[in-house]
């Protein structure tokens, strides 16, 4: 026999409206207005809107601080803060990858080192990320660490 299981599902408007407090380990799912679907997965503490959306291997971090190795991507859920360094030995040919969320506070982001970005909400160098935004950074050494940072709001 088949069974079906029904989860929390509501549109954008409708969570809005009703912003539970969804139990831990149930699944909601948000369907945005451009019919893709967003997954969250309760906690039993924080409300709808507060619970990060799962994508990839996202998770939920308070702070963390990453030593960017060469080669490697990193993708991270909502972080409250960023702290980023570099190895002490530094290949040719390094680059490094990092995406995280923004939440409804800003990231704070930081780096151990110097780092010259460009690209979206960077001011003299420097990431200033905005709320409720998604970002990746991609970051290469060329005598000194370098990077380009594309961002884009959480629908």
């Amino acid at each position: 026999m088949i069974k079906s299981i029904r989860h929390l599902s509501g549109t954008e408007s409708e969570w809005d409206t009703h912003n539970l407090v969804v139990p831990d380990g149930e699944i909601s799912i948000l369907k945005t207005k451009g019919g893709n679907k967003k997954i969250k997965i309760g906690n039993g503490t924080d409300r709808f809107s507060e619970l990060p959306s799962l994508t990839g291997d996202a998770v939920k971090t308070d702070a963390i601080a990453i030593t960017l190795m060469h080669g490697k991507s990193y993708r991270l859920g909502v972080a409250a803060a960023l702290e980023l360094s570099f190895p002490d030995v530094i290949d040719d040919d390094y680059y490094s990858e990092i995406s995280f969320d923004s939440g409804t506070d800003a990231t704070e982001f930081s780096v151990s080192g110097s780092l010259r970005l460009t690209g979206d909400d960077v001011a003299d160098e420097e990431l200033l990320p905005k709320t409720n935004y998604h970002y990746t950074v991609f970051i290469w050494y060329d005598g000194d660490f370098q990077g380009v940072v594309r961002g884009l709001p959480n629908d």
